[in-house]
């Protein structure tokens, strides 16, 4: 465990802030995450944060990335926590938050942790933005604080959520979503085999969100652990200034529940649990979270190949179950590429039942023996060859 008696060094400080910023990397990224916006942050110089940065790179802890900026016409530099960076951010939080310091206002002055105070008016406040506002004689002024609303936007916290692909198809799926959506009811799993496409579906959902909520996406993986669920569960909570999950240790799944449905008491909060059966070892970690949520009154999207037993006893009237069946041929054969000749890709579309897993990973194949067969059975030996894999 990282013991901290001393101030931060610059690295640990933009390790903080990435962690507070909740970005986990892709194509959009919040301006906090760029050099800029970590310079502002931590009121630091840009040749400074640049030097910074490249050492954590070089240390493992942080990965660069091209991304797109709000307000900014051209994609720009973007950073965020690797496994390694994110572990020890945790760690560095978790002690950060537990530091007292007196609050100097009108009223007089108060003692509280860093965890505290992150919830002062105009909050939440990020523990790193904190940090920069702390006198030498271990004060906080509630004047220095931007009292006006931090957040521009609800904040994403997404762990494992795709790249954007192009969406065909699911029509009638896509409006059965929108009607979830706008309605009361908390929860929808979406289930199928798989490949069929239920995390796309999703994906394609959150983003059709018309006022988005603050999201949590997590992509579950079969070697997950309790602590890479938690410590995802407590970047998200810490983005919205709730930082108490990422400053404790062994909690157990009753804990959790009670932590999550206080923090997220009257936050309009969406959380997507994507494949969690892959990981069966977390369910009644999973479970714990989940009724966390809905006791705060959040809404959960989950997918799976199977609906939830647990989802069905638990609220049998307050989920709905979306299942995927196999796509339209006239859809499927839009996610191939033009290359393959239009009877390959009807037959091919035909034979795997429009998964569009399958028939990626078929079209991908690159064989010259192929092109000595008629198209129909060009398609058929693709469609062999990746069932007999």
């Amino acid at each position: 465990m990282l013991e901290l008696h001393r101030p931060l060094t610059v690295n640990e400080r933009i390790l903080l802030h990435l962690r507070d910023s909740g970005y986990q990397g892709g194509t959009l990224a919040p301006a906090e995450a760029s050099q800029q916006g970590i310079a502002k942050t931590l009121g630091l110089r840009l040749s400074h944060t640049s030097r910074a940065l490249k050492a954590l790179i070089g240390d493992g802890l942080v990965s660069e990335v091209l991304g797109r900026v709000p307000g900014e016409a051209r994609r720009r530099k973007v950073y965020s926590l690797t496994p390694s960076g994110s572990a020890l951010s945790q760690s560095i939080a978790g002690q950060v938050s537990e530091r007292v310091v007196v609050v100097n206002s009108e009223r007089g002055s108060t003692e509280m942790t860093l965890l505290e105070a992150q919830r002062l008016p105009g909050g939440p406040h990020s523990l790193a933005r904190l940090l920069t506002l702390i006198k030498a004689d271990g004060s906080l002024d509630l004047d220095d604080l931007d009292l006006g609303p931090e957040r521009t936007g609800p904040v994403m916290f997404w762990q494992g959520r795709p790249p954007a692909w192009l969406f065909v198809g699911r029509i009638v799926e896509l409006a059965d979503a929108a009607r979830w959506i706008s309605s009361g009811t908390s929860i929808l799993a979406v289930t199928g085999e798989a490949g069929v496409g239920k995390t796309a579906l999703a994906s394609e959902a959150l983003r059709n969100w018309e006022n988005p909520p603050h999201s949590f996406w997590y992509t579950f993986r079969e070697y997950d652990v309790r602590q890479d669920l938690l410590a995802a569960l407590a970047g998200f909570l810490g983005a919205l200034g709730k930082g108490e999950l990422a400053g404790r240790g062994g909690l157990s799944d009753r804990d959790v529940e009670t932590l999550v449905a206080r923090d997220l008491h009257d936050e309009n909060v969406l959380l997507i649990l994507d494949g969690s059966d892959r990981a069966p070892a977390l369910d009644h970690l999973v479970q714990a979270i989940a009724r966390g949520v809905l006791t705060a009154g959040g809404r959960i999207l989950i997918t799976a190949r199977t609906d939830p037993m647990w989802l069905r006893d638990m609220l049998p009237e307050r989920h709905m179950n979306l299942a995927l069946g196999p796509m339209r041929v006239e859809d499927a054969v839009r996610i191939l590429p033009n290359s393959l000749e239009p009877r390959e890709a009807r037959k091919l579309a035909e034979l795997t039942s429009g998964n569009p897993r399958l028939l990626r990973t078929a079209a991908a194949i690159r064989d010259e023996n192929l092109d000595s067969h008629e198209p129909e059975d060009r398609a058929l030996l693709r469609f062999l060859r990746v069932r007999d894999a």
